[in-house]
């Protein structure tokens, strides 16, 4: 937090009132009068302080609403390319496939080998991607007076749910 600064003015037509929740119409009404009778000639427009900070804020909670949709929209479309990477890889390998199901291996180890080829790419990436966005967060956090600090295991998670996810789009496919 910068230092404040505050100064009186005599000729200033703001005040500051605090005021008891419940009814603020009421104490609004007897608000008015008392306001007319020092400043004569100035309307009586009011502000909730609540509502100031509020609007300070409501940038970031749009960036934070349209980030959680493009999120989700780029998870989305990762998971039909890496879908499609599956069935790929699957139509490729056709005869290795059905010669490892006569031979007896299960679903589950079939599902390992096709994951093993595509979850690499994964991995490259959550390594790519980790610091970049511990970069980004810290820069974007310090435009904070009063912020988190990032943990190792926001960025962990996030890994381990783009893993999950892998092995459950390939997990589909084979299905």
């Amino acid at each position: 937090m910068e230092p404040m600064f505050f100064e009186y003015r005599p000729i200033n037509v703001n005040i500051v009132v605090r005021i008891q929740a419940g009814n603020p119409q009421r104490i609004l009404e007897q608000l008015t009068p008392v306001y007319q009778k020092y400043h004569p000639g100035y309307p009586f427009e009011y502000t909730f302080l609540n509502d100031d900070y509020n609007k300070l804020y409501e940038s970031d909670t749009k960036v934070s609403m349209l980030s959680t949709y493009f999120a989700v929209l780029a998870t989305l479309i990762s998971c039909l390319g890496l879908f499609g990477l599956a069935v790929f890889s699957s139509e490729r390998r056709t005869k290795e496939i059905g010669i490892r199901k006569v031979l007896g291996a299960t679903s589950s180890s079939i599902v390992r080998l096709l994951a093993n080829d595509l979850v690499r790419p994964v991995f490259i990436a959550i390594v790519i991607a980790i610091p970049l966005s511990f970069f980004v967060a810290d820069k974007w956090l310090m435009g904070f007076a009063y912020r988190i600090e990032l943990s190792w295991w926001f960025f962990a998670v996030a890994g381990v749910i783009a893993v999950a996810l892998t092995w459950l789009t390939v997990a589909l496919q084979d299905n």
